[in-house]
């Protein structure tokens, strides 16, 4: 009797385990977001098309837009009260938020500069949310990168001092050969990634989801790029499905 009870425990576990999922789980971390959008009426809402002599301005206006609450505080409910001055020694205090300085630092990333799109050398701004108690754990050398990470990022990680690494790392490029041909050197403002003191937001009143810039300084015209942006930090994973830790975005400047 005790051999035939032993006999159905061991069936029972293996109708247990086979009946696991044993699928990977999926990817968790902060969002990436791509900015301008698409107009909604476009069947790809992935890319960025415009004629740089024509169409481009409805391109910058939806930058405007997008922008406007970075620009303006008094937009955002306790933000003008609770900011402060943050920097990569001096995290913001319990109950302020950290500034966002659009004044400087973004190069032709700018309104009075149309974002560059009238030059055919557009800016993309990224943007990244995070739960209220996400804290990134840093790569504090370049060694510790992904190998799809860029080497222009690497090299500008080995330049920064040790508390300038406290980031989370940002680096984009083509999704295959020609992209990486088609897309032109990039440049990151006002920093290839984000500051490390913006997080954990703990959803404090006024807080804002930092932002960047990618300058594409000389695109390949009448053409499709494809184009994939990557976060790096020991915490964060990777689907571009689902835009956990990083995006896709399209980009095709015409004449």
């Amino acid at each position: 009797m005790s051999a035939f009870l032993h006999f159905l425990q061991l069936l029972l576990l293996a109708t247990v385990i086979s009946c696991q999922d044993t699928s990977p789980a999926p990817a968790t971390g902060p969002s990436l977001s791509f900015f301008p959008k698409p107009p909604k009426k476009w069947e790809e809402q992935t890319l960025i098309w415009y004629k740089g002599g024509e169409n481009y301005k409805s391109w910058s206006n939806k930058l405007n837009k997008f922008l406007q609450v970075y620009e303006m505080d008094e937009l955002t409910n306790g933000r003008q009260l609770n900011l402060y001055n943050c920097d990569f020694d001096d995290f913001p205090p319990k109950g302020r938020v950290c500034r966002i300085d659009m004044k400087k630092g973004w190069g032709p990333c700018t309104k009075e500069n149309i974002y560059g799109y009238h030059k055919h050398s557009p800016c993309v701004f990224l943007r990244i949310d995070a739960n209220r108690h996400w804290t990134p754990e840093y790569f504090n050398v370049s060694s510790e990168l992904p190998p799809h990470a860029s080497q222009d990022l690497r090299e500008y990680m080995n330049k920064a001092d040790g508390d300038q690494r406290k980031m989370i790392w940002v680096s984009c490029d083509g999704e295959g050969p020609v992209d990486r041909e088609n897309m032109g050197p990039l440049k990151y403002y006002p920093r290839p990634g984000f500051p490390g003191y913006f997080f954990p937001s703990l959803k404090t009143e006024g807080y804002l989801s930092p932002i960047m810039a990618v300058h594409f300084e000389k695109p390949t015209r009448g053409v499709i790029t494809n184009v994939q942006c990557h976060m790096y930090a020991r915490n964060i994973q990777h689907d571009i499905t689902r835009n956990i830790g990083s995006v896709h975005f399209q980009l095709m400047v015409d004449d």
